[in-house]
């Protein structure tokens, strides 16, 4: 899960990731949304006396909260396919569908195996 937060420049370290430009007063971008900051780009920022940046974070989902998205993605996808039947076709679209979604869970490296 993708956490976007507001931090002051103290509280920024190298490494992070923008998530929105970061623009002077006058609208002139500094820094372009999804740069890495590095320490040159943080001293650089105090020099133009930037108050705070939006940064993004991933954060780990719980268990319980990654069982919870699973069984949730798992209903709809049944919902949206209730009446496909047996068609080979749509239960293999079915499972490619399934398999696309729950690969943004990260659960593992490799991808799911699904029965056809």
């Amino acid at each position: 899960m993708i956490n976007i937060e507001r931090l002051t420049l103290d509280q920024v370290e190298t490494g992070m990731l923008l998530a929105q430009d970061v623009c002077n007063p006058n609208g002139t971008c500094l820094l372009s949304e999804g740069m890495m900051l590095s320490a040159a780009m943080i001293a650089a920022l105090r020099q133009r006396e930037v108050d705070y940046v939006m940064v993004s974070q991933e954060v780990p989902l719980t268990l319980e909260e990654s069982a919870t998205l699973e069984a949730g993605i798992r209903a709809r996808i049944e919902r949206l396919f209730r009446v496909a039947g047996t068609d080979p076709i749509m239960l293999k679209l079915r499972n490619t569908l399934l398999q696309y979604r729950l690969s943004a869970l990260n659960k593992s490296n490799s991808p799911l195996k699904l029965e056809d």
